[in-house]
């Protein structure tokens, strides 16, 4: 019998440390490469067709990352999450094995791979961690 009561109060006590947030509809996210699930659609998104980076056409905002930023980006609700590698001789450099030039660049610094947290209305850097270096 006690065992159950503390059981219990341990449990309502950790309820009482989860964040009290409405529900996120997870369908209307895009955690990952190719979107939720994995699918590359997200119904409804009401995006433009067409944009034009000199002319700012349908561009809301444009914030510059530092280092290579190669991931997928991960939007949340309002957050953008982008991972980059910035060289520690500011010299990012890019060797793809396109057309059979599969050799590795000869960049032997020491990175940081980071992660950017950006406002998705804004573009606004929120903050930057350091994830390995």
């Amino acid at each position: 019998m006690c065992f159950r009561r503390i059981s219990f109060l341990i449990a309502l006590s950790m309820m009482a440390f989860l964040p009290s947030c409405t529900p996120t509809d997870n369908s209307r996210q895009w955690p990952q490469f190719h979107g939720y699930m994995g699918t590359g659609i997200l119904d409804n998104a009401d995006l433009p067709e067409t944009w034009n980076l000199e002319t700012g056409e349908n561009i809301r905002w444009k914030t510059a990352v530092p280092g290579l930023a190669l991931s997928s980006p991960v939007i949340w609700n309002d957050k953008i999450f982008l991972s980059t590698a910035v060289s520690s001789t500011q010299l990012d450099s890019l060797k793809i094995g396109l057309y059979g030039d599969i050799d590795m660049a000869s960049d032997m610094s020491v990175h940081q791979f980071k992660v950017y947290c950006l406002d998705k209305k804004t573009g606004k850097i929120i903050w930057d961690r350091i994830s390995f270096e």
